[in-house]
């Protein structure tokens, strides 16, 4: 069964909304529905929604979902087909997301949806209808009561036409995938690929696909370490590929981006038989240093946006920096050379450079940044910090013979 990433919650709203107090705070099959309010509905006819009375004598089929959830995205046609078939009937489709509206309309420019779409949805209400994962639906027949919390593929023609007429409602929660609910304060997921590798990172979120693992974890470790070391962990095992979804809510005031590389780095080492820690250890290095007078291909550049790309080949490898620390220089001149470089220039802010050079050969290396850039590497050794990554082996249980 396909996964629907896309979520739309099938809510019966009452035909007449019963006294307040006779709502329940969380959802409960059989009860009147908590009460509601959406404040940025952006298509569907409605601009906001104030409440159930807004759907006094329909039912209601809620859809919860976000726009990055693949399997609610799959759903869409399912629920475009099954609103054109119950026009004019006593039902409304209402889809939520916490996306922005901006997020939202967006994604709607390629992906057509005709039901109404409440948009920046508080979190406090997928706790209200025990929204843990999306694609989620919940069903409130005409009466304003829950009738049933389900997924969008087991909501079909006959499900809305029992739900308008008030009768016994048969869809129930079928055991499948879903994405982790956007309320939730952090979320981690990691599973075996075989897909076309693609990766995503910000300061809340990280996401590599069909990704080896030895390059999620050298990702990781790039601002805390100068490599990652192996041991009892195989070349097999470093280069299987996988998926690795996660994200954290943000907190201002916090350094959001150490917060989810602790927690997906821990979230590895639970999942995998794996122990990854730092240490300090003295290390052959290369010290990046002035080399006389700075030339003309390294620049000042002290506002403005930064950007750093790269690319090697069998023959050559080049870089191309605007505004970047020459600190970035070095992490890019370590992930080639596979030795630890330390930036020892005393050069602060940004800078823009671009040179060319053979790879992993240090003379020619050296050639380019000392013609271009004014620069050179010194072989050295220093006290540096490295990334363990250590297979854990379980001890097999005896055998206990019994006499």
């Amino acid at each position: 069964m396909k996964k629907i990433l896309f979520i739309f919650v099938g809510v019966s709203l009452m035909a007449c909304s019963g006294p307040v107090a006779e709502r329940t705070k969380i959802a409960q099959k059989g009860k009147l529905a908590p009460p509601v309010s959406f404040s940025k509905v952006i298509s569907g006819g409605m601009s906001s929604i104030k409440g159930w009375e807004d759907f006094k004598g329909k039912a209601v089929v809620m859809e919860f979902w976000f726009t990055d959830c693949k399997p609610c995205v799959e759903n869409i046609p399912h629920f475009n087909n099954l609103i054109e078939k119950f026009k004019g009937k006593p039902v409304a489709f209402l889809s939520i997301t916490g996306d922005s509206a901006d997020t939202v309309k967006k994604f709607m420019k390629t992906h057509e949806m005709k039901g109404l779409v409440a948009v920046e949805v508080d979190a406090e209400i997928n706790k209200k209808f025990k929204i843990r994962g999306v694609p989620s639906t919940v069903l409130i027949n005409r009466k304003g009561e829950v009738a049933s919390f389900t997924y969008p593929s087991m909501v079909t023609e006959k499900t809305i036409n029992n739900l308008i007429a008030g009768g016994k409602i048969v869809a129930s929660r079928e055991p499948m995938s879903t994405c982790s609910a956007p309320a939730s304060k952090a979320s981690f997921s990691i599973s075996a690929s075989s897909g076309a590798p693609s990766f995503s990172s910000s300061d809340t979120r990280f996401e590599a696909k069909g990704i080896s693992l030895s390059q999620s974890i050298s990702y990781l470790m790039n601002d805390v370490a100068h490599g990652v070391e192996y041991k009892n962990v195989s070349k097999e095992q470093q280069s299987e590929k996988y998926n690795i979804l996660s994200s954290i809510k943000f907190i201002k005031g916090s350094d959001n981006k150490v917060r989810l590389r602790e927690f997906v780095i821990a979230g590895i080492k639970g999942s995998l038989p794996l122990r990854i820690s730092l240490s300090n250890e003295n290390k052959e290095v290369y010290l990046l240093k002035k080399n006389g007078k700075s030339k003309s291909g390294l620049v000042a550049k002290s506002s403005g946006s930064s950007s750093c790309s790269t690319s090697s080949s069998d023959k050559e490898m080049s870089i191309e920096g605007t505004g970047v620390p020459i600190v970035r220089l070095a992490k890019v001149l370590e992930k080639w050379l596979k030795v630890p470089v330390l930036n020892e220039t005393g050069l602060t802010g940004g800078y823009s450079y671009k040179f060319k050079t053979k790879v992993s050969d240090v003379k020619s290396i050296n050639k380019a940044l000392t013609e271009e850039l004014g620069l050179k590497l010194i072989k050295s050794h220093s006290n540096v910090t490295m990334a363990k990554v250590e297979g854990i082996k379980f001890a097999s249980k005896k055998k206990i013979s019994h006499k």
